[in-house]
């Protein structure tokens, strides 16, 4: 029994990636960081989850981003506002201590600092469409959910990722991609199918 549900595979923030929302969010850094495709999306591979990781420290992490996430990711200053995000919710010594990760991925620190700010942006972004569409909900609990930790909100996650209000259908043919659960897929969320070559 517990065998099965753990096959139905639980949202994280990596499941971005097997969205539309996840393919402009790597055009988009593109567009603003010189960098080849391949090493922005292995940056943002490593950045989403350790951003989210640092966040879950802090309960008391207030958002302040956009509620709008296609309109952020499509036209927000990405780098501003991720700076923002990250002066309020990390010490130095955090910041640093991911900041070393550049070289790991071989990508120049000034690049890999930008992309760990439009990293951060898109972060509060997610949080900020998903409590805005659940206003009773804790952040510490979104931000479980974005870690794979809980499924209290998965359907309000992957909603956030394909918002289309004139064509609700595609909420559940997208969640389904999202959520990795097409068939023949043993992918541990979206590590599997996206390391795998697209």
């Amino acid at each position: 029994m517990n065998l099965n549900k753990r096959k139905e595979k639980m949202a994280n923030i990596l499941d971005v990636f097997r969205t539309h929302t996840g393919e402009r969010l790597v055009e988009r850094t593109g567009e603003l960081i010189k960098l080849d495709k391949q090493k922005i999306e292995r940056a943002l591979v490593f950045t989403l989850p350790a951003l989210l990781s640092v966040f879950q420290k802090n309960e008391e992490f207030l958002m302040g981003g956009s509620s709008n996430l296609i309109s952020l990711v499509e036209k927000g200053d990405l780098i501003l506002e991720g700076d923002k995000t990250l002066k309020q919710h990390l010490s130095e010594e955090q910041l640093e201590s991911l900041k070393r990760n550049a070289s790991l991925l071989k990508i120049d620190e000034q690049s890999f600092q930008d992309i760990l700010k439009i990293a951060a942006a898109f972060l509060s972004g997610v949080i900020a469409q998903m409590k805005e569409t659940e206003k009773d909900s804790e952040t510490v609990d979104l931000l479980r959910t974005l870690s794979g930790q809980d499924v209290k909100y998965d359907k309000v996650f992957i909603r956030t990722l394909v918002k289309n209000e004139d064509s609700p259908d595609i909420i559940d043919s997208s969640e389904e991609i999202a959520l990795g659960r097409k068939k023949d897929d043993n992918d541990e969320s979206i590590l599997g199918g996206y390391s795998g070559g697209r």
